[in-house]
């Protein structure tokens, strides 16, 4: 239902901007959380991860503490997030960030996460320090990892934290594509120091883009797209990146596979997959029953004035 909602609203958002060949708010599109691109549904949702460690609380971590929060755990106090940042919120951030409010306090961003998962119901966990190469994990600890920092260096660092699954998200810049994600799963066959888009011997060309991406990412809070010379916030692609890292952890929960990539582009509905090369041992949480609850696998949006 919250991906259905972040469609419906990316939709809106795509008819008022009224590009030349877009059908944008007449259309139906459907989103497969559990399999994006299949049509058929996924299994009965019994259990999700145990455990949770979200990285980054801008933009995306964000959007993950507000799905996490709808999650119907039997037992909610028994599940664990670790939330890690080291920022604290401004006023740009309330565009973009679901749980920032307009002339934020200037509070530490894990903190706005934090209340929202405790009325929750869980047991939170804050980690006020940045991800380096110090950074470990114990060999008993079960969390899921999910991953929305803005940066290289840290992405780099992800399968030398130890998580027993860490799921990376990504998204576009630009007008073009501020609308496409990336979502990337580890263990991988490749470690996350050896994906050929973060090493750090990369080409002149790539170096002189990502120095681009940096001023842009200056001048305009994450998560926005200019409208008419204006940076609009685009939460709406947070949310079903949100929805689908989620989603992706309960499946390694409940079947310990996944996909070690998910490329999807909301506006063209292309996606690419490359299914999981390792299986993973989650822990999982017992979910309540099916009929106690509202399904949150699958949502569609549909169009026609929508």
């Amino acid at each position: 239902m919250r991906a259905a909602g972040a469609f419906g609203v990316h939709e809106a958002f795509g008819a008022i901007r009224n590009r030349p060949g877009s059908d944008a708010g007449r259309r139906t599109i459907t989103v497969n959380l559990w399999q994006p691109g299949a049509s058929a549904d996924g299994p009965e949702l019994t259990h999700a991860p145990g455990a949770w460690w979200i990285v980054g609380l801008g933009h995306l971590g964000q959007a993950y503490a507000w799905v996490m929060s709808w999650l119907t755990y039997a037992d909610p106090s028994r599940v664990e997030v670790v939330l890690q940042d080291t920022q604290r919120v401004v006023d740009a951030n309330h565009s973009t960030g679901l749980l920032t409010p307009m002339k934020p306090v200037p509070v530490r961003k894990t903190r706005l996460a934090e209340a929202v998962l405790e009325r929750a119901g869980y047991d939170v966990v804050i980690l006020d320090r940045r991800l380096d190469h110090t950074s470990r994990v114990l060999t008993e600890n079960h969390h899921v990892a999910l991953l929305g920092v803005d940066s290289l260096d840290p992405r780099r660092l992800i399968s030398g934290v130890g998580w027993k699954l860490a799921i990376d998200a990504g998204l576009g810049v630009g007008p073009a594509d501020f609308n496409a994600l990336l979502l990337r799963r580890f263990p991988a066959q490749v470690p996350s120091d050896e994906v050929p888009g973060w090493k750090e011997n990369v080409s002149q060309q790539r170096r002189a883009a990502t120095a681009a991406l940096a001023d842009l990412e200056r001048r305009d809070p994450c998560g926005s797209v200019q409208l008419a010379g204006t940076a609009v916030g685009a939460a709406f692609v947070g949310v079903v990146t949100a929805c689908l890292g989620v989603a992706q952890g309960a499946r390694a929960a409940l079947l310990g596979d996944g996909f070690d990539v998910i490329n999807l582009h909301l506006q063209t509905d292309d996606v690419d997959l490359a299914p999981a090369t390792r299986d993973v041992d989650v822990f999982g949480g017992r979910l309540l029953p099916m009929s106690d609850r509202c399904p949150a696998i699958s949502g569609t949006a549909a169009g026609e004035g929508s």
